[in-house]
């Protein structure tokens, strides 16, 4: 594999990686503005959230946008592989 498909292939991981995070930084975003989080319940306020469930949500997304990132990879080197071998084919169909 020549560099340039290296770092593209370097690159479409991290963009998708990035997009995943975000995308998952949003629904925690979400989940935390929902109905559990605001407000008040018998005069006590309801915005209290426990640091076990941030530190799991956390490394959760990670592990996703880790594996999101690992299967962007994976299918440009697919894609690379594909086209490099319908090259070679057509090359050698020409000789």
């Amino acid at each position: 594999m020549n560099h340039i498909h290296k770092l593209q292939i370097d690159l479409a991981q991290a963009q998708a990686t990035i997009h995943s995070y975000k995308a998952q930084m949003a629904q925690f975003s979400a989940f935390l503005c929902g109905p559990k989080f605001t407000g008040t319940e018998n005069g006590e306020r309801k915005d209290w959230i426990a640091t076990s469930d941030v530190l799991f949500a956390l490394r959760e997304m990670q592990s996703q946008a880790e594996a999101v990132g690992e299967d962007a990879a994976t299918n440009l080197r697919h894609e690379r592989f594909a086209q490099s071998t319908r090259a070679i084919q057509w090359r050698d169909l020409t000789v």
